[in-house]
């Protein structure tokens, strides 16, 4: 268990409106964010299979994931709050980052 996992995190956040052309529908927009980045050992190499949790804070609402071959993942059409995420891997010691996160039209980076 002497190896360590490092998360990398990037924030973004956006408003996607939702419009139905078939639909009479009233144009409302919902703001939501992403969570990325790639979960890397204590010597930069990158960790394929890693699993990764983003749970909301607030609610307590959790996405699982897992990392691609090039140790990214990606959480998207996140309501805004506060996040925590976990990368787990067999080997290797858990590791967390907190992080806050309010949408807006720019990318937040923790």
């Amino acid at each position: 268990m002497g190896r360590s996992l490092r998360l990398g995190l990037l924030l973004s956040c956006g408003l996607i409106g939702v419009l139905m052309a078939s639909q009479v529908v009233s144009a409302q927009t919902q703001a939501t964010g992403t969570i990325e980045g790639v979960v890397r050992d204590e010597r930069g190499a990158v960790i394929a299979g890693a699993k990764v949790s983003v749970r909301h804070l607030g609610t307590n609402a959790t996405r699982e994931l897992t990392t691609d071959v090039s140790g990214r993942y990606r959480a998207v059409f996140l309501p805004p709050g506060s996040y925590e995420v976990t990368a787990e891997m067999p080997g290797f010691a858990t590791t967390t980052q907190s992080g806050m996160t309010r949408c807006s039209s720019a990318e937040r980076r923790p």
